[in-house]
């Protein structure tokens, strides 16, 4: 949203990790930082259903005023802890700045992985 920081700012990204993501298998197969098959992650019913409470409070605070402050949280289910991600947008970033490619829509392509 404009004025808030985006996953890049809050530095939730790991570069490493988008760059794999964007890689089609023949590259995978000739990078020789990755190592073995990366199996997507089952779905699981405990933690959907929590990340969606969350975000039903979360939207609650929005739209009827609830008092709920984070706009941002992390929810680790091995230490059942939540955290607020509290971080400000980066005046040059790439994405979420005046300069970035938000709010683009058909102007900007999309960073998308060449299969």
């Amino acid at each position: 949203a404009p004025g808030l920081p985006c996953l890049w700012c809050s530095e939730l990204l790991d570069a490493a990790e988008v760059r794999r993501d964007m890689m089609n298998e023949s590259e995978r197969k000739l990078d020789p930082y990755i190592v073995g098959a990366r199996e997507p992650a089952p779905s699981v019913i405990s933690l959907n259903g929590t990340v969606v409470s969350l975000a039903v409070s979360m939207l609650l605070g929005i739209v009827a005023g609830a008092p709920i402050d984070a706009t941002h949280v992390i929810y680790n289910a091995c230490g059942s802890t939540l955290r607020s991600v509290r971080s400000k947008a980066r005046p040059d970033c790439f994405i979420c700045s005046k300069m970035g490619v938000l709010g683009w829509g058909d102007g900007q392509l999309l960073f998308t992985r060449r299969d």
